[in-house]
């Protein structure tokens, strides 16, 4: 009789740790690449200001935090899902800024400094960290979005350039005297 108790004692005792480890290991697998940022709102913030920085749907940012579409208050403190955009790597053209707009406030808030290593892209989240290759002479740089441009247009209407480069930028992936070049644009990780 002893036995049994302690066999069944084991047997609880193993089926209340494999429980646990699978418990534990399902949420790891759910949590390692979600394909949600995670947002504190901040006084200011609105649903239109984020869908801007982060380059998701306002209605999307609604559904996935269960909002009615009538609703337009946040509350400082209050946390966010933000959908990821899907941003891949693409082929590009690239000018340069700088001398212009030094000293002028970017995008993101903070004072355009032209020797900085950073990019300026129409639509990309503010804070995305992109690799850059210069395709006519291989020169590699990382650089963050911390601007919005370009917004050059050929007669059509098309936009002619993919990304804007600051002086310092420019400088490093070797086209200054250019003005342009043809670039490979790697998305790295998005700013949370």
């Amino acid at each position: 009789m002893k036995i049994l108790w302690v066999l069944a004692l084991m047997l609880t005792f193993l089926f209340l740790f494999g429980l646990i480890y699978t418990h534990e290991t399902k949420i790891k697998t759910k949590t390692r690449d979600t394909p949600f940022l995670v947002h504190k709102v901040i006084k200011g913030d609105s649903l239109f200001r984020l869908s801007r920085k982060y380059v998701v749907n306002i209605g999307d940012i609604r559904k996935i935090n269960g909002f009615p579409s009538n609703r337009r208050l946040l509350k400082p403190g209050q946390i966010l899902l933000i959908p990821k955009p899907n941003l891949k790597a693409y082929k590009g053209v690239a000018s340069w800024y700088g001398p212009g707009f030094h000293g002028k406030r970017m995008a993101n808030g903070e004072i355009f400094n032209q020797n900085e290593i950073l990019i300026a892209h129409r639509n990309w989240p503010l804070g995305t960290k992109v690799l850059l290759t210069n395709l006519d002479n291989g020169e590699t740089a990382i650089a963050q979005v911390k601007d919005r441009g370009p917004y050059t247009k050929d007669k059509k209407g098309q936009y002619t350039r993919d990304i804007d480069c600051s002086f310092g930028l420019a400088k490093r992936l070797g086209f200054l005297k250019e003005g342009l070049t043809d670039v490979k644009i790697i998305p790295l990780s998005l700013e949370n």
